[in-house]
């Protein structure tokens, strides 16, 4: 054999050689050794994908700018769409006072319904916020409570399936105590006596619920009167919150976009 050939195999012996010590290092290490290798590979491992990429997007001028006109298109987008919720927060608070004193409640305050973060199968959650919140300045004792409802899950109550599907609650604590025990102790919490709520849909979709508190007297009216009330203030106040709806009314929506 020639001294090129010799050279070869000396070199996969040393390799073989390698991996047999290398073998019975990993059976004798202690596990905490073998997770901290893994942990090191696995970093270089992302630390190349990331490298790659941004490797890849400078190279290609192109792919570059198209991801940053993405990123400018879309914070001018949420800055717009911002605008469009300042505009139309003083035109549902207006219409909340009116319902307020009208009827004689404590407090009136709008519920809307968001996607939150996602199960392990991508199955979203789905979260509440009060978003709107007025209350009667005619008695002192009562108090803002909208902080108390941000970011609520909405499988932890009955009433709101109830309302989305009936369309209107009106009842005292009691009644709320039948569908939903949970929600009831929040009413109590806040000194809530009897509730009034309607459900908020627009293009076929629910956006959230609208709720009258009395934590003192009863309604000035009687429940048909009132599920009339809400459900006329349900049909201005729910397109005020349908960004497609009000673009489509700015002239926003162009080719079908």
């Amino acid at each position: 054999m020639n001294e090129k050939g010799t050279e070869t195999f000396g070199r996969w012996d040393s390799i073989v050689d390698y991996i047999v010590k290398t073998i019975k290092w990993i059976g004798h290490a202690k596990v905490s050794e073998l997770l901290k290798i893994t942990s090191f590979f696995t970093f270089l491992v992302l630390l190349f994908c990331v490298g790659w990429w941004v490797y890849k997007i400078g190279n290609d001028q192109n792919t570059l700018e198209k991801v940053l006109n993405e990123i400018v298109e879309k914070e001018k987008e949420d800055e717009a769409n911002m605008k469009i919720r300042d505009a139309v927060t003083p035109r549902i608070n207006n219409e909340l006072k009116k319902i307020l004193y009208t009827s004689n409640a404590s407090r009136v305050a709008i519920f809307e319904l968001h996607n939150g973060k996602e199960n392990a199968t991508n199955l979203p959650f789905r979260y509440v916020d009060m978003s709107y919140e007025v209350i009667n300045e005619n008695d002192k004792d009562i108090n803002f409570v909208g902080d108390k409802f941000q970011n609520i899950p909405l499988t932890h109550y009955q009433l709101p399936y109830y309302i989305a599907k009936n369309g209107v609650f009106i009842g005292d604590t009691e009644d709320v105590r039948l569908i939903d025990s949970r929600f009831a102790r929040i009413v109590y919490s806040i000194g809530g006596k009897y509730i009034a709520s309607v459900i908020l849909k627009s293009g076929g979709h629910t956006i959230g619920f609208l709720c009258l508190f009395f934590d003192k007297s009863l309604p000035l009216r009687n429940k048909e009167e009132m599920k009339v009330s809400l459900e006329k203030l349900a049909d201005i106040v729910s397109p005020l919150l349908d960004l497609k709806v009000l673009k489509l009314e700015k002239g926003c929506y162009k080719d079908g976009k």
